[in-house]
């Protein structure tokens, strides 16, 4: 899976970054979303706080918006 993101001023490149993950370190990065927000949620169901940051970490790569 790749993260890419581009800024563009004036139809030039100023920032062109990629970041190549693999599915094991996606699953390392939903981890990590996940205990960081418990901190910061008040969320009882640690599971379904796990799924919700899997679901948004795959849209995102599906549609491209970092």
């Amino acid at each position: 899976m790749k993260l890419s993101k581009i800024i563009l001023e004036n139809k030039k490149f100023i920032v062109r970054e990629q970041l190549d993950l693999t599915s094991d370190e996606v699953v390392k990065l939903a981890e990590a979303i996940t205990n960081k927000l418990e901190d910061y949620l008040d969320i009882d169901n640690r599971t379904l706080l796990y799924q919700a940051v899997s679901a948004a970490i795959g849209d995102l790569l599906q549609n491209n918006e970092i």
